[in-house]
């Protein structure tokens, strides 16, 4: 069995949408109920989210992570690395959190993971849903890989 960053390889692959009907199905959780959780070690705060079918109005079978109250967040245009925020653009996701302190930003972490911007108001990224990560990015920290020798 090989692991890898956030996900175990067990020769198959399950789309969240299935995983999530087999939950309900089985355990008798309804949809709705069903939450994710997206953080890092680095940063200060995880990002609760919770499985839609649709978002307003578009079908999705995802989860949105919504930011906490703590932090900003940033998407980069993978190109430029430029801010975008526009709802539907995807890029990296970058994170600053003042570790409760309002005058600096105590955090400032460009991750490799990609995005899609779900909500903003006034070019503050409230939701996203995580796509994947860059190509080729490292795995360090607590991401370990474990692999068959």
């Amino acid at each position: 069995m090989e692991w890898e960053k956030g996900s175990q390889n067990l020769g198959r692959i399950i789309s969240k949408k299935r995983f999530v009907d087999l939950v309900e199905k089985y355990l008798g959780i309804p949809f709705h109920n069903v939450g994710d959780n997206y953080g890092f070690s680095e940063g200060t705060s995880s990002y609760n989210s919770r499985f839609f079918r649709e978002y307003k109005g578009k079908e999705i079978n995802d989860f949105i992570h919504f930011r906490s109250e703590n932090v900003r967040i940033v998407v980069l245009e993978p190109e430029t690395l430029t801010p975008i925020y526009e709802p539907g653009r995807i890029g990296f996701l970058k994170v600053i959190s003042p570790f409760g302190i309002s005058s600096y930003p105590g955090l400032s972490l460009l991750t490799p993971d990609l995005v899609e911007i779900v909500d903003v108001e006034n070019n503050d990224i409230l939701s996203f849903r995580v796509i994947g990560r860059a190509k080729k990015s490292e795995i360090k920290g607590c991401g370990v890989k474990f692999g068959k020798d």
